[in-house]
């Protein structure tokens, strides 16, 4: 297990993998921060920063294409709200899941925005 060391390509691969599973971890415990519960616009904000940082570090390195991510984007969202809703038996939350992929639609508008100005 090499990562300091390995590629840039690979070093962006075990961020990632290491942050969806942290966001899979960290939605399926059972604490909330009192700040992000839902409702409010720091848990929209949250949603939108967890999803759109790992889509910004992909787009930045041109691992996967926009459709590619919005796609994943959209999948892992829906399979988090699934698993909570079977977990906990809370109401199943499409805004998280709009959240979610909104904070990846716009961290690939901001890559976009930034290609076209250079």
């Amino acid at each position: 297990m090499k990562v300091l060391g390995a590629s840039s390509t690979e070093r962006v691969r075990w961020f990632i993998a290491v942050w969806v599973v942290c966001l899979v971890i960290f939605s399926l415990q059972p604490l909330r921060f009192a700040a992000v519960r839902g409702g409010t616009v720091a848990h929209a904000a949250a949603h939108a920063l967890a999803f759109g940082v790992p889509t910004f570090v992909l787009v930045r390195a041109r691992l996967s294409s926009a459709r590619e991510l919005l796609l994943c984007a959209l999948l892992l969202a829906l399979s988090i709200e699934l698993a909570q809703h079977f977990v906990y038996r809370n109401q199943f939350e499409w805004l998280d899941v709009v959240a979610d992929f909104l904070g990846a639609f716009f961290a690939i508008l901001l890559c976009s925005l930034y290609r076209t100005r250079r």
